[in-house]
């Protein structure tokens, strides 16, 4: 888990518990949104839609939004496998 707060330090805003469950459904963001307030302070929750067939669901995060219920349009950012790999993507976006 070092390892991975190393990558993405925003991590270490995280709990233990909080971290494994983001690893291991990195490409699903559902339970990532769970924590995303706690990873970025503003962000409520993001706005995401999938793409691909039955066989290889994907997802693409589209939008973001506030406590407040506000969206920012972003670039597609494809959630790939490595959750730290499209976090990163989503905080060049911001």
């Amino acid at each position: 888990m070092e390892a991975k707060r190393g990558q993405f330090p925003r991590f270490y805003f995280l709990s233990n518990e909080d971290l494994l469950e983001i690893i291991g459904q990195s490409k699903d963001p559902k339970p990532i949104l769970q924590h995303i307030s706690k990873i970025f302070e503003g962000i409520d929750d993001l706005r995401y839609s999938e793409v691909g067939g039955r066989n290889q669901k994907n997802y693409k995060i589209e939008a973001l939004i506030s406590p407040e219920r506000e969206f920012v349009d972003i670039t597609p950012i494809l959630v790939e496998a490595k959750v730290e790999s499209w976090l990163k993507k989503l905080v060049t976006e911001m």
